[in-house]
């Protein structure tokens, strides 16, 4: 049995002697790579990133840096690169060795030790992104290539030991800064852009950007390779946390996960944000003054579009009588106009389901524009404070005018179907108790006179 033994380990020497991947006895972690000792470094690796530009240059003397795995190609969307860290828990600097080497994850699982002799590698910082290779020459000009296969042993050497937790730094959007270059990171609080949802990681066979943002709108591109074994995983519809490592280009900062499961999203998403536009199909088309009913005042307004219209940011203005000066305002934003159809702003919520027999859009209050006795002026203003349309002359006191409606409305004439930020009589059918000629002196009564929510 002795001599068996003997044998066998001679043979594993021999194997080992040859290139084959081995297992030291003294390695623990199932790396399949001889592991060596730990040995004093000369540099650290804030000293190479630091010695390092965006011309390629080569180092020539013995420099020997020390760093700890963070990438994995286990899953196919890293390919024939390396990345390590100088620290388990509080890393300052990181670097990419681009390697002739598959299946890194298995010599080189992440938490592995690794020192790094660097003699007659090149290396290059750009972006801030340090990158170490051998020489490579592409139209006359000098870059980075991969370290071939049969240099690996002589520059990467597996440090004997158990294999170690890396320990991560989890930031907000907002904090992210150059310090976490070329580390790996958890971006926590952080859902993917609204128009990524249902979309898939990456595009076969392509490398894809997708955005992720926060609450506060701070953005970020994810990079996945089209060849990874989870880019057809559908982007969801939830918020949470993000594991990979930073990087750089010219676009700014982006982060490459290692597999699906750095991307953790189960928690509820932020509202999803509205972009303020502006129309020139929402109008103003029915202002009600009930004659025997104050609490069933109501602004209507009209989209004339086909598509449905969300309000963030508009605003309805009242200036009270002959004021020159906002009397009231009332925010539109969060209500929609679907294609169309109205939106019904009633003073009184109750008071007025109690009179028309359902309930309005919205519910403006006691002195709010919706709550106008007749002689008042109305403005309808965009987010971007454009005056979109207009009832009645600002500054001008509607009692006796032709934009009286005192104990009446002013309705719309069917025939007009764009707002206007001039005020023009003709636009508009108007009842009263005691107007000007140009106007119906017939008070209205509701609900029989009025027909709120329906464009006439």
């Amino acid at each position: 049995m002795k001599d068996l033994n003997l044998m066998g380990k001679t043979w594993m020497v021999l194997l080992c002697s040859m290139g084959v991947q081995c297992i030291s006895d003294n390695y623990s972690n199932d790396v399949l790579h001889p592991c060596e000792q730990a040995i004093d470094m000369n540099w650290n690796m804030t000293d190479l990133v630091g010695f390092a530009s965006e011309e390629p240059s080569q180092i020539t003397e013995e420099v020997y840096v020390e760093g700890w795995v963070i990438s994995s190609d286990k899953a196919g969307n890293f390919f024939n690169e390396l990345w390590l860290q100088d620290d388990l828990s509080n890393p300052q600097s990181g670097i990419k060795i681009v390697l002739e080497q598959r299946d890194t994850y298995v010599r080189y699982p992440v938490g592995t030790r690794l020192f790094i002799s660097l003699k007659g590698l090149w290396i290059r910082k750009k972006y801030g992104l340090c990158e170490v290779g051998s020489a490579l020459s592409l139209f006359g000009n000098q870059s980075i290539g991969r370290i071939p296969f049969h240099q690996l042993t002589t520059h990467i050497k597996v440090v004997c030991g158990d294999q170690s937790e890396v320990v991560l730094s989890t930031v907000a959007l907002s904090q992210i800064g150059e310090t976490h270059l070329n580390t790996l990171i958890r971006i926590a609080n952080v859902e993917f852009e609204y128009g990524e949802i249902g979309k898939t990681l990456a595009l076969e066979k392509e490398e894809t950007e997708r955005i992720i943002t926060d609450c506060l709108g701070n953005d970020m591109r994810v990079l996945t390779s089209g060849y990874s074994d989870f880019y057809q995983d559908y982007i969801p519809d939830t918020q949470g946390q993000i594991t990979g490592i930073l990087m750089a280009d010219r676009q700014g900062f982006y982060i490459k996960v290692r597999e699906a499961k750095d991307i953790l999203l189960k928690n509820e998403r932020c509202l999803v944000p509205i972009e303020p536009k502006t129309s020139d199909q929402i109008l103003i088309t029915e202002i009600a003054d009930p004659d025997n009913a104050a609490e069933g005042r109501f602004i209507e307004l009209y989209n004339e579009g086909e598509s449905s219209f969300n309000l963030e940011g508009w605003r309805l203005l009242r200036y009270t009588n002959a004021n020159l000066e906002v009397g009231s305002v009332f925010d539109l934003s969060g209500l929609e106009i679907q294609g169309k159809s109205t939106l019904v702003i009633a003073a009184k919520g109750p008071e007025f389901e109690a009179i028309y027999g359902f309930a309005p859009d919205a519910i403006a209050g006691t002195n709010s524009p919706a709550d106008s006795n007749g002689d008042d002026n109305l403005a309808l203003l965009d987010p971007f404070d454009e005056v979109i349309d207009v009832f009645g002359v600002i500054g001008e006191d509607g009692s006796g005018t032709d934009h009286e409606f005192e104990d009446g409305k002013a309705v719309r004439i069917p025939d007009i179907h764009s707002p206007n930020a001039v005020f023009l009589s003709n636009e508009w059918t108007i009842f009263n108790d005691s107007g000007p000629p140009g106007t119906i002196q017939n008070p209205q009564e509701a609900p029989a006179d009025f027909n709120p929510g329906v464009r006439n």
